[in-house]
């Protein structure tokens, strides 16, 4: 585990709250993704999110490389049946709530508050999920416990595509920028996917890098699973510093959903909510079984 200077985290929060503020801008719902294909029959979307992981995957990739930093909180698993039962049930549940985790999140910054019951239910889909797996530890997901070693060759690879992708993005990016314009660029009300996927990349990439597993639905999880079942085979320290991290994140959100005017406070009940409280339940079922929801796994587990 490595021991982050007292003065780096300030910037951690920071890039969580940026990442907040373009989350907010831009759409990282992977229920709408699958909900184009299947309407629109494009994957508009799924490709904006797969830029949006490629960027992660190269950031990660050049960090690991160069500075052979450990995170602090990696938390790795293999995959298998259970994982892959668990991704359907999230997948369904999300569809039941209207959206996945990251829109979940962002919908509560934002003022939505019907989605408290989405993340109350959660929890109570968790416990079902670690009642079974305490029960039948045969279930249990695989832990990895040895570092990831590639090939030398393979390693060089990685970092010389990941280093072509930056500078084709980037040169991109910049190809008509004019930096007068920048604040008009900052507080535009959407961001362009390519913009998106920068920021989101640099910042969630330099995140994971030094923090590791931080997203909502597996620090939420994992929080209720240490204080219900300390001496398990499911415990796994979580740093305060995390929840510190999706604070901020949270923050982000919200500055951003008020200056855009996506900001749309929501306290009358809804048909809808009922909904929110089930899809949450099946959500935080799938994620305690995968474990972590969609967030978790395009944000983390991927890279």
């Amino acid at each position: 585990m490595l021991d982050l200077p007292a003065l780096i985290w300030p910037v951690l929060f920071f890039l969580a709250m940026l990442m907040g503020f373009v989350a907010d801008r831009t759409n990282l719902c992977t229920v709408s993704a699958v909900a184009e294909i299947m309407t629109e029959r494009r994957a508009y979307t799924l490709w904006n999110i797969t830029k949006i992981v490629l960027w992660i995957l190269a950031i990660t990739t050049l960090i690991d490389f160069f500075l052979k930093v450990t995170p602090m909180n990696d938390d790795r698993f293999t995959l298998g049946w259970m994982s892959l039962g668990g991704g359907l049930i999230f997948g369904a549940g999300a569809a039941l709530n209207g959206g996945c985790s990251l829109q979940t999140i962002t919908r509560l910054g934002r003022g939505n508050l019907g989605v408290i019951l989405s993340v109350a239910g959660m929890p109570l889909g968790a416990a079902l999920a670690r009642v079974l797996l305490i029960r039948f530890p045969e279930l249990l997901p695989t832990r990895e416990t040895e570092p990831l070693m590639l090939p030398e060759a393979l390693q060089l690879t990685l970092v010389a595509l990941s280093s072509l992708l930056i500078l084709w993005e980037s040169a991109r990016l910049m190809r008509g920028y004019r930096l007068s314009r920048w604040r008009a660029h900052l507080l535009a009300a959407d961001y362009q996917p390519a913009s998106s996927a920068a920021l989101l990349g640099i910042a969630n990439g330099t995140l994971f890098s030094l923090v590791g597993t931080w997203m909502f639905t597996y620090t939420l999880i994992q929080s209720l699973t240490n204080a219900f079942y300390p001496d398990s085979a499911l415990y796994r320290a979580i740093p305060v510093q995390m929840w510190w991290l999706l604070g901020a994140y949270l923050l982000g959100i919200t500055v951003s959903a008020i200056h855009s005017r996506h900001a749309l406070l929501q306290t009358t009940p809804k048909p809808m909510w009922i909904r929110y409280f089930f899809g949450g339940v099946l959500m935080g079922l799938g994620a305690a079984l995968v474990p972590g929801g969609n967030d978790m796994l395009l944000f983390n587990g991927i890279p």
